[in-house]
Parts: structure tokens; sequence; C-alpha cells
């Protein structure tokens, strides 16, 4: 029991009081950004006039392409995060010391880096190869 406190080491209390100095700066920084360039949002919208289907920002457009081809892939959605969630948990390895891409991990590894390719992937397809009202273009 005693083993696994000698390799911790005490935090510095003046650390996390840099820490939260320099969060409230950035935050007081952002609020007077914010208010120097507004956001650039369009017209109010009309919920009895729908145009066209609309391109979600770009680091959510992967899963606008998901859904496209069916509704059900929100469990897929629902389930990947599930699993990425618990993917550090899997397979729990002692190593004397961090390196990257250990032997021994090889599969959670290559399992992120998929699921990374594929997201990817759907956010080039929905960013460059999606027209009007969500048709295909190529």
């Amino acid at each position: 029991m005693n083993k696994k406190r000698e390799n911790k080491f005490a935090s510095s209390t003046y650390l996390f009081s840099l820490i939260k100095i320099s969060s409230l700066i950035y935050i007081v920084f952002l609020f007077f950004i914010s208010l120097i360039f507004p956001a650039p949002l369009g017209a109010p919208g009309n919920y009895y006039v729908v145009k066209h289907t609309i391109k979600a920002v770009w680091f959510l457009i992967w899963i606008q392409e998901l859904i496209s081809h069916s509704l059900n892939f929100v469990y897929l959605l629902i389930l990947g995060s599930i699993f990425l969630f618990c993917l550090p948990f899997i397979k729990r390895v002692q190593v004397e010391y961090a390196k990257w891409f250990n032997r021994e991990l090889k599969i959670i590894h290559l399992t992120f880096v998929s699921i990374i390719l594929i997201i990817l992937i759907l956010t080039i397809i929905g960013m460059f190869f999606r027209g009007e009202n969500w048709q295909l273009k190529i």
C-alpha cells in the first residue's frame, strides 16, 4: 500500500493559483474580444420557411454526413462514444516508462487511429463533396 505513494509527488498550491489567474485572464480576454468582433450569425430563423439543408460547422459535419445515410447511425455514435471513453481501461499494461505507440497497446492505438481516419474522411466528404440540399457532387 505504501509503494504506490512513493512514486507520487506533492503538487504546489502556487501552480493551481497560477492556473486560476491565467484562466480568469483568458476568460476576460475572450469576453472583450467577443464584444469587439461579434459572431457572424445570419438572420433570425423562420420556422415556417426552410430553404434547404444547412451544413453543420466543420467539426460536426462528419456527424451530419453519417446521419444523412440513416438515422439509426445515432446509436452507432452513442456506442462509439462509450467505447472511446472506455478505451484506456480496456487493457492495462504496467510499463517502466511511457513511450509513444507501445507494442503492448498496438490494437488500442490502431483502433483509435482508424476511428480518427473515419471521422476525417466523413468530414472531407461532407465539407467538399456535398452541395445544395446535401446532394453528393463530384
